[in-house]
């Protein structure tokens, strides 16, 4: 078993977050937390939960038709009928109950019901998870981008001492005009560096308050270390049948194949007859007093459609494509299963490699900068060599920070395909 620590890519990162150093006072906030604010605030579970109870609403409706009809009626008439010129009220009323005994095409429409509930629940899972793999792909973003932040600040700082040595030499007559114009350079190129990152910074942390939800007052929050996410690097086999059982897109998927197959038995349900019993109480009295009507009857009564212009083939051949729409759009989830969490691990691979590589470039860009900054203490170099190797030294700070997100993300989209969570739930 191999693990990966997603919070191993950035964790020196958040500990180091600039907004952390620039605001004290705000408590910082974890990616656990901006899961449950996403949760609380963003529109897409809360629209998959209003689709929830539309489907179960919908489900009411069907089995209603299974259950008794009571029903209640009056009428109150004014008539000449005696032939005496005066006019004859008459009040009469009924009340009757009637329940379907077999009806199998609402049966099935019933079990199709049940299926769209269960599949919908299902989706409301879904867009949590979803939603809470966007919010952590937004928050390492924000965790790079302080990163480059922190490297484009320690450039300015360096290029400033570089100028600063460049002008003293410059006045002592050790060096020409062009050293402190290129240092000048330089550092204007690296302070333009730093807004740019202080920009990135900021359009990323607005981008993590939008996916959470109208909180733009996270937007400068500062953000703590991520929680530790091991990925299991299991047989591939292994990891496709997890997937099918945990990943809730798929479950729903299965669900609503389900609900297809059962509305498509529903119009050969329509051979059979509908069968219905009931019972009814009726009462009338007239004015001037008459003949007084009262009574009662119950019945057993079928009703089977011979012919209904060709509807029933019609709504049949409709359900059998639904149908089999829902079956090869499984079909094509369940094939892709393996290709893509074999694609992610290798991606995962890659980044990680990646990562190693831009590790040693780095160790050898500080190495260089020790040296040539060694070399300009003691007069054997020009400050136009300092900027060169700052140069090299801030790309290669940037080009590992990029990296780990890099790596970030690939373990991210494992976790994602293997139906986990992007960090581990109590």
């Amino acid at each position: 078993m191999r693990f990966v620590l997603i919070s191993a890519a950035l964790s020196a990162l958040a500990a180091a977050d600039p907004i952390a150093a620039t605001a004290p006072a705000m408590p910082p906030l974890t990616l656990g937390e901006a899961i449950r604010l996403a949760e609380a605030r963003n529109e897409d579970p809360a629209i998959a939960l209003e689709r929830l109870r539309a489907a179960r609403a919908a489900q009411r409706q069907v089995t209603a038709r299974l259950l008794p009809t009571l029903s209640a009626n009056g009428r109150l008439a004014r008539s000449d009928t005696d032939g005496t010129g005066g006019p004859v009220d008459r009040a009469s009323g009924s009340i009757g109950i009637e329940m379907s005994l077999l009806d199998l095409e609402t049966w099935m429409d019933r079990r199709a019901a049940q299926e769209r509930v269960a599949a919908q629940g299902l989706r409301v899972e879904d867009a949590r998870r979803s939603l809470a793999f966007e919010v952590a792909d937004a928050y390492h973003a924000r965790l790079a981008a302080g990163a480059l932040v922190i490297a484009a600040d320690r450039r300015v700082q360096v290029a400033r001492q570089i100028v600063d040595r460049a002008r003293a030499r410059f006045a002592a007559g050790l060096d020409d005009r062009q050293s402190v114009t290129r240092a000048e350079l330089d550092l204007a190129t690296a302070e333009q560096s730093l807004t740019a990152r202080r920009n990135d910074i900021l359009t990323s942390g607005l981008t993590l308050a939008a996916i959470i939800g109208d909180a733009p007052d996270l937007a400068e929050r500062p953000l703590a270390e991520p929680a530790t996410a091991p990925i299991p690097a299991a047989a591939l086999a292994d990891l496709v049948q997890r997937a099918r059982q945990r990943r809730p897109d798929l479950l729903a998927l299965e669900r609503e194949v389900a609900s297809a197959r059962a509305s498509a038995r529903g119009p050969r349900a329509d051979w059979v007859p509908v069968v219905s019993a009931g019972a009814s109480a009726d009462s009338a009295f007239t004015d001037p007093p008459g003949e007084n009507d009262q009574g009662w009857n119950a019945y057993l009564q079928a009703r089977w459609t011979l012919y209904d212009g060709g509807a029933r083939y019609a709504r049949a051949e409709a359900t059998d494509a639904d149908l089999r729409i829902n079956e090869l759009t499984l079909a094509k989830a369940e094939r892709r299963i393996a290709t893509d969490i074999r694609s992610a691990q290798a991606d995962l691979d890659t980044a990680e490699s990646a990562v190693r590589q831009g590790e040693a470039r780095l160790r050898l860009a500080r190495q260089n900068a020790e040296e040539v900054r060694a070399k300009a203490d003691a007069g054997l170099t020009t400050p136009i060599d300092a900027a060169d190797a700052l140069a090299e030294l801030f790309q290669a700070e940037a080009d590992l920070a990029t990296r780990q997100f890099a790596r970030a993300r690939a373990a991210l989209r494992v976790r994602e395909l293997v139906g986990d969570w992007p960090e581990d739930r109590p």
